[in-house]
């Protein structure tokens, strides 16, 4: 029906055999919702490509104006439940699973919308339905040549990087012949385990893990090879990165530069 980049979500019209499914689940009153009450995840987390059902905790609440906007909660949420429901014991949906927490803390939390946090952009699109046009090969899904974040991610996989392996497969979920060179470890092997497990390599996290985006780092930090290349860098860095990693955060701030506000060579010339 429509979709936002607001608040990440696409609103779908799904239909039976027997015409439109009436049977759904109910959203919960975000004000009933209390900490401490039993939560679960229901997504297809990568690398496994299956169901699964993942039980925690409602720890507490992000607030946004006096609204609360999302839950945070410790189930064992993976890459790939991004979109699953969050419902609470008697299965009404307390969120929409969305993203990881900052760091901060001792163990690595999810963050779920809440109803408040997505009715308006649901009305909005139910107003104004607007089915977007999806070519997947914009998008990267294609193969080699398609995209160049993923083209360099897909040389270092080839060049045996397991983390880069992985990072192929996460940003695709494993579609088209892109997620499948990741899937693979670069063809080397059928698996549903992550690469960097697999073959016991280093995951991709903070400075001292791969040489790779280490060089990059010291280039960004540095700030050698010319005026501008050292931005590059950073905006290289940052591309490559695996999502929330130091290296991401040291590229997004151009080398701590500044905060995250823009391409470093936009901004830095």
């Amino acid at each position: 029906i429509g979709m936002s980049d607001e608040v990440d979500l696409a609103l779908l019209r799904v239909d039976g055999a027997g015409g439109a499914v009436d049977v759904v689940l109910e959203w919960a009153d975000t004000a009933s919702l209390s900490e401490g009450q039993q939560v679960i995840a229901l997504g297809y987390p990568a690398p496994f490509e299956t169901f699964s059902v993942a039980v925690g905790t409602l720890n507490a609440f992000d607030v946004v104006d006096g609204v609360r906007v999302g839950i945070i909660s410790d189930e064992a949420s993976d890459y790939g439940s991004s979109g699953g429901p969050l419902v609470t014991s008697s299965g009404q949906v307390a969120g929409i699973v969305t993203e990881f927490a900052g760091e901060g803390g001792r163990q690595v939390l999810g963050v779920s919308l809440t109803h408040d946090a997505v009715r308006d952009e649901i009305a909005r699109i139910l107003a104004a339905p607007a089915v977007p046009e999806i070519d997947c090969d914009e998008v990267g899904l294609g193969g080699f040549g398609d995209d160049e974040v993923l083209d360099a991610l897909q040389v270092l996989c080839g060049d045996g990087e397991m983390w880069a392996c992985d990072e192929l497969y996460r940003r695709t979920d494993g579609i088209g012949a892109y997620g499948g060179f990741g899937a693979t470890c670069g063809d080397l092997v059928d698996t549903d385990e992550w690469c960097t497990e697999l073959y016991g390599e280093p995951e991709a996290f903070t400075y001292g893990d791969v040489a790779s985006l280490d060089a990059l780092w010291d280039g960004c930090e540095a700030g050698a090879g010319g005026a501008g290349s050292w931005a590059a860098d950073c905006d290289l860095l940052f591309s490559l990165a695996p999502i929330d990693s130091d290296y991401e955060a040291f590229g997004d701030s151009c080398g701590t530069r500044n905060e995250p506000s823009g391409w470093c060579e936009d901004l830095y010339g």
